[in-house]
């Protein structure tokens, strides 16, 4: 099985991204716009960039919704905050405030599930050292389904334009610093909520579902440390989200350089095998659609990717070298 089949087509998705970016003009204060993680917008006469993000958590929040007596609604708003400040975080951000919207059929009969989500919402910000300062709750009685809802998170950060992280610092031989993931994250849930038919068969074995709920990790707090030590020795940042490790990294890497990745590096962690193995998923396809076990990556200066490992690993961070940056082949 692949994500195409699952119904998520994601060439046809880059095709859309590419044709918003051809078609779309920004004024001189947008440093950068559609297609990054982030986009950065200058304040007037300032050197001071704004970063703006906005994400959501996919179908991921279907299984919260089909288990929440366990309490997976609960952390699905650490998921929400997570997708948003760990993508402003690639740019070197300082994240400072967070905005949810939450959508509904009947309020009246979902009082109990928004009120888990904002519970995880609330403590995602706490977690990232932020505030939530607003949103909106949209009821939608004829236009959604009974029972079905969606959430998307928007957020703001800070960042000088002189420690902006991204392609343009980036260098032949720099290193590919691996975070690990805490599992799936909050990507590719379309997939394997296709591979349970039956919801049954998932809620027979709470271990698979406790591992697939994990709440994404919030690396915020720990990289913005390592960001104040290591402030020029750390050139790009990359959130493995959707389409896996080599294109997200291919992202912050200038077009004349790409990022080799050493698959042998670190062991697939027995999560995504086990998925690999139920729905006989290509390793192409799982290493396309999943983090495999690494939720974020720092394109590093050679001379000091020790020492900033050391740094991640004393902030309770396990890092690996799962590769390096290298010139096209001619």
């Amino acid at each position: 099985m692949n994500y195409k089949e699952a119904g998520v087509d994601i060439a046809l998705g880059n095709q859309f991204v590419r044709s918003l970016i051809s078609n779309t003009s920004y004024p001189p204060e947008v440093i950068s716009g559609i297609g990054g993680f982030c986009s950065l917008y200058r304040l007037p006469d300032t050197s001071i960039l704004l970063a703006a993000s906005c994400d959501g958590v996919g179908t991921k929040l279907k299984l919260a919704q089909q288990f929440k007596e366990l309490g997976y609604l609960k952390t699905i708003g650490i998921d929400l905050v997570a997708m948003v400040v760990n993508d402003l975080i690639t740019s070197g951000a300082r994240p400072l405030f967070f905005l949810d919207y939450l959508s509904l059929s009947d309020i009246t009969k979902q009082t109990d599930e928004l009120e888990d989500i904002i519970f995880g919402i609330k403590k995602g910000c706490q977690e990232a050292g932020i505030c939530l300062i607003g949103g909106e709750t949209a009821e939608h009685p004829r236009k959604l389904y009974l029972g079905d809802l969606d959430v998307a998170g928007f957020g703001v950060g800070l960042v000088e334009e002189d420690n902006v992280l991204g392609p343009d610092r980036v260098r032949e031989g720099d290193i590919l610093l691996g975070i690990v993931s805490s599992g799936v994250h909050s990507n590719g849930f379309s997939l394997i909520r296709s591979l349970f038919p039956e919801v049954i068969r998932l809620g027979q074995n709470q271990q698979l579902l406790s591992s697939l709920m994990a709440p994404t990790i919030i690396y915020v707090k720990d990289l913005l440390e390592v960001y104040s030590v290591f402030k020029t020795s750390i050139h790009a940042a990359a959130h493995i989200t959707g389409e896996g490790l080599e294109h997200n990294i291919s992202r912050v890497v200038p077009d004349e350089l790409i990022p080799i990745i050493d698959w042998d590096s670190f062991a697939t962690p027995l999560l995504f095998l086990a998925l690999q193995e139920l729905g006989q998923i290509e390793t192409s396809e799982l290493r396309r659609v999943f983090n495999c076990g690494i939720g974020f990556v720092l394109v590093v200066d050679s001379v000091y990717a020790s020492a900033i490992s050391r740094t991640l690993q004393r902030l309770g961070q396990f890092t690996v070298v799962i590769g390096s940056v290298q010139k096209k082949s001619a």
